[in-house]
């Protein structure tokens, strides 16, 4: 475990000492005003970093195969059961990791020359994940998630390339994606009725390729991020599917390569990719630069972020060797509270997910081997009670071999209330098998 040489408050120009101590932990929440200098032997830290008795701590990892190393991309169901992962193999694959029991279930290799994916989109209903190559002219592939199967692709337009950002509708008629290119351009598909190309926003000199992106909850606009210097943040009106305008940031805040978006939409927050790592807000409502926070001289290159679902924290992680940084920032007010440096190896956060009930955020490392790297953010929910819905037939909290039991002798009855016990329980229970609280 490394240890805190000081930790600091530091702002654009200021820095001002804080307090000393012997563990060192550096978190990946919104991190966003308090600075931790590591000693460069350490190796990171399971503990966790308290400020206001806030739970932030590394508390797992899994260890990919060496074939699945690098990971770039990562996406989470609507439910939060499974999240898939991108690592840097060819061609493509998808690493499917089950969260509940926090192992790896599954990989699922994409046909020749479908590259290397960063970014992609899960339906509404949890059912497809629209995936956006690295290929020039990209590929935008179709997975099934139910069957865990390649369900088909599209090949983009000449100059259409590199697919490093991607926005669901929230209606899930359309996906947007953009590109890796300059200039920078917003590709729509329609996936209504399979996979349709129905149109392209090609973006004005200097608005260079778009490495990340939010979409408005009502989904009435897309923000995309540039990886220019400085960074510029493109505001594009979805239904009338045209630009409507640009801020660019000030001098030294580059690279936008991650972004997160408030739950009530009133402000977007852009990780910097930069030699000085920070986040900078957007207020969406004005569309202007409000405010910024700057992390510590270790926390620099952010690439990766997620956000509660309250909104109250968003936490960045970092592209750093040999040890990555997770950094906690609090949004209201904008200010970084703590830090975790992950152990020896967990290096270059480029991709991260956070569960939907907002008590894990689960990072990818782009190393060799990759990890994914579970961190402890806030209590986890009790546990609804379990029964029926669950596929738990005679609720004693885990679904097995006796609720398969208890299925055959009440088969086409109404023991339970309802609909009479049937197929649908079948599956139910197969989807849960193994599941509960007192498994």
């Amino acid at each position: 475990m490394g240890r805190i040489v000081e930790q600091l408050n530091w702002t654009r120009g200021i820095l001002m000492f804080r307090t000393v101590a012997s563990i060192w932990c550096i978190s990946l929440v919104g991190a966003l005003a308090t600075v931790g200098l590591v000693s460069p032997r350490g190796t990171g830290a399971a503990g966790a970093f308290s400020e206001n008795d806030e739970i932030f701590e590394r508390v797992g990892s899994i260890t990919l195969p060496a074939e699945e190393h690098n990971l770039y991309g990562a996406l989470i169901e609507p439910g939060g059961r499974h999240a898939y992962f991108s690592p840097a193999t060819s061609p493509a694959r998808v690493v499917k990791v089950d969260l509940h029991s926090f192992t790896r279930t599954g990989s699922l290799i994409l046909d020749a020359g479908e590259a290397l994916w960063f970014a992609g989109a899960i339906s509404p209903d949890g059912r497809y994940a629209y995936l956006g190559t690295s290929d020039s002219p990209a590929k935008i592939v179709k997975v099934d998630l139910a069957t865990f199967t390649r369900a088909g692709s599209i090949t983009l337009e000449e100059g259409e390339n590199q697919i490093h950002s991607a926005i669901m509708a929230p209606d899930g008629r359309h996906v947007y994606f953009g590109t890796l290119t300059s200039p920078g351009r917003v590709v729509r598909i329609n996936i209504e009725n399979g996979m349709e190309h129905t149109g392209t926003i090609t973006l004005g000199d200097g608005e260079n390729e778009l490495v990340s992106a939010v979409i408005a909850p009502d989904g009435s606009y897309g923000y995309f991020g540039t990886r220019t210097r400085p960074g510029r943040v493109i505001k594009v009106d979805l239904p009338a599917f045209s630009r409507s305008g640009a801020i660019t940031f000030e001098e030294g805040e580059d690279r936008l390569a991650s972004s997160v978006i408030a739950p009530d939409g009133s402000n977007a927050y852009f990780g910097l990719d930069a030699a000085e790592g920070g986040v900078v807000r957007v207020n969406l409502n004005s569309f202007t630069r409000t405010g910024s926070v700057t992390f510590a001289p270790a926390e620099h290159s952010v690439s990766s972020a997620v956000i509660t679902p309250d909104g109250s924290h968003a936490y960045f992680g970092t592209n750093r060797l040999p040890i990555s940084h997770v950094v906690k920032v609090r949004l209201a007010p904008l200010e970084r509270v703590g830090a975790i440096g992950f152990e020896w190896g967990e290096s270059s956060l480029f991709c991260a997910v956070m569960a939907p009930d907002g008590a894990h955020a689960y990072f990818g490392t782009a190393s060799f081997p990759a990890s994914v790297v579970k961190v402890q953010v806030a209590e986890t929910p009790p546990l609804p009670p379990w029964g029926r819905e669950q596929g738990d037939l005679n609720e004693d909290g885990c679904v097995n071999f006796s609720d398969f039991v208890f299925l055959l002798e009440h088969w086409g009855t109404t023991v339970l209330g309802g609909e009479p016990l049937g197929f649908g329980d079948f599956l139910t229970l197969l989807e849960h098998w193994g599941d509960g609280p007192d498994c």
